[in-house]
C-alpha cells in the first residue's frame, strides 16, 4: 500500500509539473477539461490565428492526447483500418501513422471505430478502437503489444457503437465496457497488455439505459484515489489498484425508454457530476459527494438538476460553477456546492453540439459540430466574448496545450494560437 501511494502522489506531482504543456487524455489531466494555461485565443478563423491545420488520413471523432512536442491521434479510413497518428505540435506535420487494427462494427453515421481518444505519457500512447482493438506504441511508432478485447471478453452489444476512451493512471490502463451484454471495468498493466484485474458491473438498467459510452476518471478523495464509472443508471467508484467496489449510488435513471448516458463523469474538489438524458427532453444532472462505502445514493446526494440537460456534451467544472450544455446549443451556468443556477436557458449558437467545453484564461470554448466556437466569459453573469468559424465537421472535444487550442474536425486538425502577439512562428517554439 505504501508503494502505491507513492505512485500516486507522484502523479499528481508530476501533473502539477506538466499540466501547463500537456493534455494527456481525452479532456486533458484527470479529465477535467481545464487547463492553467494563459493567453488562449479569444478570436480565430482560416485567416486569423490559425497556427496550422493539417489533413487528416481517414476520419474519426477522437480528441488529441499531447505531451510535449507530440500530438496523438487516431483516424479509420475508408478500408476500415484503425490508425494511430503522431504528429509534430509545433507544425501539425504527421511524424509518423501505424495500422493498430481492422475492422468494423455497429456504430452511429456520426462515428466509426476511431471515436475513443488515446492516452499518452512522455513515452507512449495508448488507443482503444470501436472493434475492440487496444495498442501500445511507443514515441518512435513501434507497436509493443497489441489485443483483442471483444475476442478476450465478449463482443460489443452496443447500441451506437463504443465511444468510451481509455485512462491512464500509474502503471494501469482502464477500459470500461457498459452494453447489453455482460458490463466490465478492466484494468491492463501499460507496459505488457495484460489484464491485472476486471470487475464485473451488471447493475440493474432497461432498455437503451444498459448502453453507455461514458469514460471513467481517476479522483482523489481524501488523499486516496478513486476510479469513478458513470452508466447504467448508476455511479461507482473502484480501488484502482485492486478493482475492489468501494461504493454506488443509483438515481440517474430516466423515465424513458431511450435514456443512456453519452456524457462523462467530472469532478472537482471532491463533488462528482454525472448526466443522463433521453428523449423528449428528460434527463438530469446529479451532484454526488465523493466517499463513503455500500450504497451511498441517499447519503452523498448534493442536488440534481432536471431541465435542459445534455445527452452527449460533458458539463464543464470550471472556477466552482458547472456548466452544462445542451445538444441543441441552450447552455445553463450552476453554482457547484448548492446548484443553484447563475444563468439559465442561453443559447450559443444554431446548429448540433457533440463536443465536450474546455475552460482556461477566465474563459469556457463551446464548439459545435459546423465548427462554430462559442467564446464567453467564465462569470456568474453571462457574456458572450467571441464567435469563431471553421470549416469541417467536429465532433471532438477540444484539447488545450502551450497557450493552443487544437480543434478536430473529422477529416482535419487545426492549431489556433494568439500570433498577435508575434512570439509564434509555425515549426518554430515560441521565444521566452
Amino acid at each position: 500500500m505504501q508503494r502505491w501511494l507513492l505512485v500516486w502522489f507522484g502523479v499528481l506531482a508530476s501533473c502539477s509539473v506538466v499540466v501547463a504543456e500537456s493534455w494527456d487524455r481525452w479532456r486533458g489531466p484527470g479529465g477535467r477539461g481545464t487547463t492553467t494555461e494563459q493567453k488562449l485565443p479569444t478570436t480565430w478563423s482560416d485567416t486569423e490565428n490559425l497556427l496550422w491545420k493539417t489533413e487528416l488520413p481517414g476520419w474519426g471523432n477522437s480528441s488529441p492526447a499531447i505531451i510535449g512536442k507530440r500530438l496523438y491521434l487516431t483516424s479509420q479510413t475508408d478500408d476500415d483500418r484503425c490508425w494511430i497518428l503522431a504528429l509534430d505540435r509545433l507544425s501539425g506535420k504527421i511524424v509518423w501513422k501505424k495500422e493498430a487494427g481492422q475492422g468494423m462494427r455497429n456504430a452511429h453515421k456520426l462515428h466509426n471505430m476511431a471515436t475513443p481518444s488515446p492516452a499518452a505519457d512522455a513515452e507512449h500512447v495508448w488507443a482503444l478502437f470501436g472493434t475492440g482493438a487496444l495498442a501500445c506504441f511507443d514515441r518512435d511508432g513501434n507497436m509493443l503489444w497489441q489485443r483483442d478485447l471483444v475476442k478476450d471478453h465478449g463482443d460489443y452489444k452496443i447500441k451506437f457503437g463504443m465511444g468510451s476512451s481509455p485512462v491512464l493512471f500509474g502503471d494501469l490502463v482502464y477500459v470500461v465496457c457498459m452494453h447489453g451484454g455482460p458490463s466490465y471495468v478492466l484494468a491492463v498493466d501499460k507496459r505488457t497488455g495484460r489484464d491485472v484485474w476486471k470487475a464485473e458491473r451488471d447493475l440493474p438498467a432497461n432498455n437503451e439505459a444498459e448502453d453507455s459510452y461514458s469514460t471513467p476518471l481517476v479522483m482523489d478523495v481524501d488523499g486516496h484515489p478513486e476510479l469513478i464509472v458513470a452508466g447504467a443508471d448508476h455511479v461507482t467508484s473502484y480501488e484502482p489498484k485492486t478493482g475492489e467496489l468501494l461504493w454506488k449510488s443509483k438515481g440517474t435513471e430516466v423515465d424513458h425508454p431511450y435514456g443512456r448516458t453519452i456524457a462523462s463523469p467530472t469532478a472537482e474538489k471532491g463533488i462528482i457530476i454525472a448526466c443522463s438524458a433521453g428523449r423528449q427532453a428528460l434527463g438530469k444532472a446529479v451532484a454526488l459527494r465523493a466517499g463513503g462505502s455500500g450504497d451511498v445514493t441517499e447519503s452523498n446526494r448534493l442536488w440534481q438538476f432536471d431541465k435542459f440537460t445534455p445527452d452527449c456534451p460533458t458539463p464543464l467544472i470550471y472556477d466552482d460553477r458547472v456548466y452544462i450544455l445542451r445538444d441543441d446549443g441552450i447552455a445553463s451556468c450552476l453554482d457547484l456546492t448548492t446548484g443553484k443556477d447563475d444563468w439559465m436557458q442561453k443559447r450559443l449558437g444554431r446548429g448540433n453540439y457533440k463536443a465536450s467545453p474546455v475552460g482556461g484564461d477566465g474563459k469556457v470554448y463551446f464548439l459545435n459540430t459546423d465548427g462554430l466556437t462559442t467564446v464567453i466569459k467564465a462569470s456568474k453573469e453571462f457574456e458572450v466574448i467571441a464567435k469563431n468559424k471553421l470549416e469541417g465537421v467536429f465532433l471532438a472535444s477540444p484539447a488545450i496545450a502551450d497557450e493552443t487550442i487544437f480543434l478536430r474536425a473529422q477529416r482535419t486538425l487545426f492549431a489556433v494560437s494568439d500570433l498577435s502577439k508575434g512570439d509564434r512562428v509555425v515549426g518554430r517554439p515560441k521565444t521566452k
